[in-house]
């Protein structure tokens, strides 16, 4: 369709974020918690690991935790293209036939701000539509655009969370 925003990972990227990125975010959400424990234990008396440790990298880890926990349920996003437009989405899916999606079919729109990562519910589609900065653009433009394009014609609510 004509002015359409495109989010679709590289075939190489994507695959890699489909497979390694869950483990790896996983991996360093509990190291990050354990070594915070362990500080606890095994740094010195006195030191600044010992008193800060505890409170600074469990949080941290947390973070990593809810996105491994993001990029998992959403891993089907990483080979799939969207495409956003004024009539709606549409989802081509690796291997599949291209579905569209109307914005009246829209069930639900979770924005999550800290991770860059919009989440849209319809109830057309078994899967979630992921859209995030998946170009790798640094000023973000079509995620922005494309998170505009989408809160200006949802009939729903936009759920806007921070972690």
């Amino acid at each position: 369709m004509n002015n359409a925003i495109e989010f679709e990972y590289g075939p190489v990227k994507g695959v890699l974020l489909k497979f390694l990125a869950p483990p790896l975010f996983l991996v360093l959400g509990v190291v990050l918690i354990v070594a915070a424990f362990a500080a606890v234990f095994y740094a010195e008396t006195g030191s600044l690991e010992r008193y800060l440790g505890p409170f600074v990298l469990p949080p941290i880890g947390g973070l990593f935790l809810r996105l491994a926990g993001l990029y998992f349920e959403s891993r089907h996003a990483f080979t799939t293209r969207y495409a956003i437009h004024e009539g709606g989405i549409e989802v081509h899916p690796k291997g599949e036939l291209p579905r569209f999606v109307a914005w009246t079919d829209i069930d639900e729109v979770v924005v999550w701000r800290f991770y860059q990562w919009c989440q849209v519910s319809a109830r057309t589609l078994e899967k979630t539509i992921v859209i995030s900065n998946a170009k790798g653009d640094i000023k973000q433009t079509d995620y922005w655009a494309g998170l505009a394009l989408i809160q200006r014609n949802v009939h729903v609510a936009v759920d806007l969370r921070m972690f």
